[in-house]
């Protein structure tokens, strides 16, 4: 059986109702919400959700598109974390077979079909014909990088899309206890492996007003290599040589088994890990995935 994840990150975190009827959009025939994951102070939702072709893949993330176009209004949104649209990220990722195409077949179907809503869309990862990334997207879009997709004009309500093809990544947060926004940038670069941090480690200092602490907001993108255990690690470091301390984590999504095997107990309960939180436990709940079988990274 095909097995394809996408990881649907949307600008609506603060009001449940309708953080339920995005999450209710993306359950057509053959998708499975797996986990949904909001944060008031980002006001964002993450959504994991699994489907078993190409075809239900790409029909669930264009009925997501079309919920966030028809509820959300960027015009109005606020929140820390950087965002380009209502539906802002988009990536697919293959389960199952590994090595198979699927993802790429559902997220060029799935930009089509946001486009088709005159939303612009960029594309990263896998499917981008210049090798386009997501922080570069970020970065550049609308401002030197025209949308892969068109229009090439934000959307007036819902912005743009970012959708992409990559491997499974870990969305793992640090709060770091210190109001100093200058110290928790410090940490945040420490750790990037563009600045000599651990392999694949994307970092953001962000400020949480909610909590009143800063957040270190980290992507693990190879955490076969550096998982929760070796990121907290890292974390836990740098902050000690700036004097500041560490109040927990906390994890965005879904992990896979084998990015926990660098971590102990007490770095697990101190990251509110529990077994429902495993990528692969979710799958197996979900009737998608045999029981005990571990996804290679």
């Amino acid at each position: 059986m095909t097995l394809v994840e996408y990881v649907a990150n949307v600008s609506e975190g603060r009001r449940r109702h309708e953080v339920d009827v995005l999450a209710d959009a993306a359950c057509a025939d053959g998708a499975h919400l797996l986990d949904t994951h909001s944060d008031a102070d980002h006001n964002r939702s993450v959504l994991t959700v699994a489907c078993t072709s190409a075809a239900a893949a790409a029909e669930s993330a264009q009925a997501l598109a079309t919920a966030c176009l028809e509820r959300l209004d960027m015009h109005s949104h606020t929140g820390v974390h950087p965002r380009l649209g209502a539906l802002d990220v988009c990536p697919f990722v293959q389960l199952d077979p590994p090595a198979g195409v699927d993802a790429v077949d559902a997220a060029t179907r799935a930009a089509a079909g946001i486009s088709s809503l005159g939303i612009p869309v960029f594309l990263y990862g896998e499917v981008s014909p210049a090798a386009h990334t997501l922080p570069e997207i970020r970065r550049d879009a609308f401002a030197g990088l025209t949308p892969d997709l068109p229009p090439l004009v934000p959307h007036a309500t819902a912005g743009a899309t970012v959708v992409g093809v990559r491997g499974l990544l870990v969305a793992y947060n640090v709060i770091v206890r210190t109001d100093d926004r200058g110290a928790a940038a410090q940490i945040a670069r420490a750790l990037r492996e563009t600045e000599g941090g651990p392999p694949g480690v994307r970092a953001l200092a962000l400020w949480l007003p909610g909590r009143q602490r800063m957040q270190i907001s980290m992507n693990l993108t190879r955490p076969g290599e550096c998982g929760i255990g070796t990121a907290w690690r890292a974390v836990m470091h740098e902050a000690g040589l700036r004097g500041v301390g560490v109040d927990g984590a906390e994890l965005v999504g879904l992990v896979p088994r084998a990015a926990l095997a660098d971590a102990d107990d007490v770095i697990l309960s101190r990251s509110g890990i529990e077994p429902g939180n495993v990528l692969e436990s979710a799958l197996t709940a979900a009737g998608l995935w045999p029981d005990g079988r571990t996804i290679a990274l």
